[in-house]
């Protein structure tokens, strides 16, 4: 992710992300959070982070910020990260 958030043009970038806790959503959820992003970097290369995090990422930021959300950081989670190349 830090290649994503450090580049200067993230024009070509290929970014798709999911939840089931949409943002603002306004009351917790009684099941087990699903999230997570696939990032295209290039041809045939990028990654899948599936994770249990709230409010993550905040895509309209900057790597310091991926974190910045209270909520983000009060609670565990878990984060799997799996990259793909040909």
């Amino acid at each position: 992710m830090n290649k994503y958030f450090g580049a200067g043009n993230k024009d070509h970038a290929n970014i798709v992300a999911y939840s089931n806790y949409p943002p603002h959503f306004k009351f917790e959820l009684p099941m087990s959070p699903g999230k997570g992003l696939i990032i295209a970097e290039e041809q045939n290369k990028g990654f899948w982070l599936v994770h249990t995090a709230k409010y993550f990422p905040n895509l309209a930021g900057v790597i310091g910020d991926l974190f910045s959300n209270e909520k983000t950081t009060k609670d565990a989670a878990a984060f799997l990260c799996m990259s793909y190349s040909d």
